[in-house]
């Protein structure tokens, strides 16, 4: 006969952000556990979490709440065939509450996985309230987008782009990058692709962003979905020149340095902000020669013309005025500070973390380290340490007043 217990309001409040039941065992002298786990995964606190509801299931293997919470915090981690796992487990132990719950969650896996027949199968089975139930079906079943399949990447292109063969192009090209990507930074891809959806005119990009958000956006250009791992791309070049596929240079640019965003929520999404936004500025400066891409450029002036500034003059007149940041506070600042907008700060950041990438993957004088301190610090956050441990067993290593003079070195000969 299964007890049932008395909460306070708070602990009521708590109760109703937990998967749909709590087992007796559980709701006994296991609780309080499951609670601070779930709340250290809603705070992004992943690997603690995990930590955290694995004593529970130590007590109660087969608790299906607890396996929930589990699954949550291996999904975030890109954990994918765990979590996998894990929600299937959930659902053969009570099917009653737990089919309706695990289906968001598994649609989103098996569409990642390109198996796009499941993912529909999971939303049958998705409450009409979910947010997945909205955006996935658009996603899943584009209309009037012709698809492409290429090695890591499923390609969206409109008719117009269609007749250009613009699908193929950019499913090659990605692919290059992507294996790119994989020379730094050893990785398992899991089998999961890319997707990443084109559109020949501001208009069609629109229509299709706007079905998919529920609050207004204002980028132009393009938008990614962190929810699910898309990449939307306006490739109207309106009036710039194109290349013979039909898209333009900032498009590219685009997709190069989202391209990264994309993988690192596949692969290593606790990875810092510093750390994207430095990979992803190197690669949007990537050239297309033909179907060959080369990484690695130094772009000095913005083709939008005066008024547009590039990483290289704002790390340049940063390192002038001595606003950038000391390595000690750079290498280890929190999301919020990286993306602080208080005084153009983000602006700054974000130049000086392209710059950091770049000395370190092309300064003679760091010779081979540069590189092994960007793949040490992906492997060990992969391997689920944290932002701290990484840091301390890479570039905590080395003596930073000695790096920072080299870096300093480096962009002023750039």
């Amino acid at each position: 006969m299964r007890r049932t217990a008395v909460l306070t309001p708070l602990a009521l409040a708590v109760f109703l952000l937990l998967p749909p039941t709590i087992s007796a065992p559980v709701l006994g002298q296991s609780q309080g556990t499951l609670d601070a786990a779930d709340k250290l995964i809603a705070m992004k606190r992943f690997h603690e979490g995990i930590e955290a509801i694995q004593q529970v299931l130590k007590k109660v293997p087969n608790d299906p709440a607890a396996n929930a919470i589990l699954g949550k915090g291996q999904f975030h981690l890109a954990r994918f065939q765990e979590a996998r796992a894990t929600f299937e487990k959930c659902r053969r132990l009570d099917p009653e509450r737990y089919e309706t719950w695990t289906a968001p969650w598994l649609a989103r896996l098996e569409f990642w996985y390109g198996n796009d027949e499941k993912a529909r199968a999971y939303l049958a089975e998705t409450s009409a309230s979910e947010f997945v139930a909205r955006g996935l079906p658009l996603l899943l079943d584009p209309p009037g987008l012709k698809t492409t399949v290429s090695k890591h990447y499923i390609v969206y292109v409109d008719e117009q782009l269609d007749e250009r063969e613009a699908g193929e192009f950019i499913g090659k090209i990605m692919d290059v990058i992507h294996n790119t990507y994989s020379k730094v930074l050893p990785f398992d891809s899991q089998g999961t692709y890319n997707r990443v959806y084109l559109f020949s005119d501001a208009t069609k990009y629109r229509e299709f962003l706007s079905t998919l958000r529920d609050t207004p956006m204002n980028s132009s250009v393009s938008f990614y979905s962190e929810n699910y791992r898309a990449l939307l791309v306006n490739a109207d070049a309106q009036g710039a020149p194109t290349n013979k596929y039909g898209i333009g240079e900032q498009a590219l640019a685009r997709m190069f340095r989202t391209g990264f965003s994309q993988f690192r929520h596949l692969h290593a999404p606790a990875l810092p902000d510093w750390y994207e936004k430095g990979m992803g500025g190197y690669f949007a400066a990537s050239q297309v020669n033909g179907k060959n891409v080369t990484v690695g450029h130094v772009i000095r002036t913005n083709p939008r013309g005066e008024g547009f500034r590039t990483e290289y003059s704002i790390v340049k007149e940063a390192v002038a005025d001595a606003s950038y940041l000391p390595l000690s506070s750079f290498l280890t600042c929190s999301d919020d500070d990286f993306n602080d907008k208080t005084n153009n700060r983000s602006i700054v950041n974000a130049a000086q973390a392209w710059s950091m990438v770049h000395f370190l993957l092309h300064d003679r004088a760091m010779k081979k380290t540069g590189r092994k301190l960007l793949a040490g610090y992906f492997n060990m956050m992969c391997a689920g340490k944290s932002r701290e441990e990484a840091f301390s067993q890479t570039f905590g290593k080395l003596d930073l007043k000695e790096l920072k003079e080299k870096w300093l070195e480096y962009v002023g000969a750039l």
